[in-house]
């Protein structure tokens, strides 16, 4: 079985290479999976410094993009790639030891077929102040559900995305909430970390991204059951 994990990282050196190292601990508890993760810079600068350190690592791929979208970017991951599962993460989470393995163990016992979504426990935050599917794994059948493997609704920049995604995925009953496959998220709001640059970019798409989620409940759109857009 094939195991993919995506990153998109910008300017987050020092959380960038802690996750990875997370991963490399992570990964011994499933030595028969293949993983492989990819990491994609949104910085030319960032990628030439840290592209050569990773090389020596044969699971680790880089890649350089341009004009992050958050949507656009895991669909193009999703319809480009053909792992049996796919983590969701960003540069920013600390994979327990045993996360990785406790995920993919659920995705076989619930959705052998692979055909739905397990949701990784954030267990530095409140469970109530969780998105059950921000850092989730989502199985090859599951993705084939969406045309083109578009997953997420592209008029999403960075927020609501991954909530509509839960929303869907637990309605139709593809969707398990691991709390046995934690990880640490690295937020300045629950860790010693203050915000970034990246975060403070990052929220500047929330209050359209609101807007867009708040229209699609009052037309009772749900992406994946219909695929409809809105005129924003």
């Amino acid at each position: 079985m094939r195991i993919e994990i995506a990153i998109p990282t910008l300017n987050r050196h020092e959380k960038l290479l802690k996750c990875l190292g997370s991963i490399d601990e992570a990964k011994k508890q499933i030595p028969d999976y293949k993983l492989f993760t990819y990491v994609y810079f949104s910085s030319k600068l960032e990628y030439e410094l840290i592209d050569q350190a990773l090389k020596n690592y044969n699971w680790i791929f880089t890649r350089l993009i341009d004009n992050y979208n958050a949507s656009e970017f895991w669909n193009n991951h999703f319809k480009e790639h053909q792992a049996d599962i796919t983590f969701l993460s960003n540069d920013d989470v600390l994979f327990s030891p045993q996360s990785l393995k406790n995920s993919i163990d659920s995705m076989n016992k619930y959705f052998p077929d692979l055909d739905g979504v397990i949701g990784l426990y954030q267990e530095n935050i409140p469970l109530e102040e969780q998105c059950k599917c921000a850092f989730s794994a989502i199985g090859i059948k599951f993705m084939d559900r969406f045309p083109n493997r578009k997953v997420f609704n592209e008029q999403y920049k960075r927020f609501f995305l991954d909530q509509e995604l839960y929303e869907y995925a637990s309605k139709i009953g593809k969707h398990y909430f691991d709390m046995n496959s934690p990880l640490i998220h690295l937020h300045p709001s629950y860790s010693n970390y203050k915000a970034d640059k990246t975060h403070s970019e990052v929220r500047k798409f929330l209050k359209e991204d609101q807007k867009i989620y708040n229209l699609r409940k009052e037309q009772k759109l749900l992406w994946g059951e219909n695929f409809n857009l809105i005129n924003i």
